[in-house]
């Protein structure tokens, strides 16, 4: 059975999203991400931004939502620690 990949970009928000990034990236998923850090590790992986660098912010999910807003993606997935 042969599983179609949604053809626009998913964007993974949350306090630490590189390991989910790495798993939807090796499944063939266009990924964009937003976390706390923005490790070098994920920028590898894909187009990402951070909290701390891009933003200046301390990490929260009012924070975090107002950053995802810059970022195009029509489907959205956060991760755990998003409510912390």
């Amino acid at each position: 059975m042969s599983r179609e990949r949604p053809p626009e970009p998913i964007l993974l928000a949350g306090f630490s999203v590189r390991m989910l990034a790495e798993l939807a990236v090796r499944a063939g998923y266009d990924v964009r991400a937003l976390d706390y850090f923005g490790d070098r590790d994920l920028q590898a992986l894909c187009p990402s931004r951070s909290l701390l660098r891009d933003y200046g912010g301390a990490y929260s999910a009012r924070t975090l939502a107002d950053a995802a807003s810059d970022i195009p993606a029509p489907s959205v997935a956060y991760t755990s620690s998003f409510e912390n």
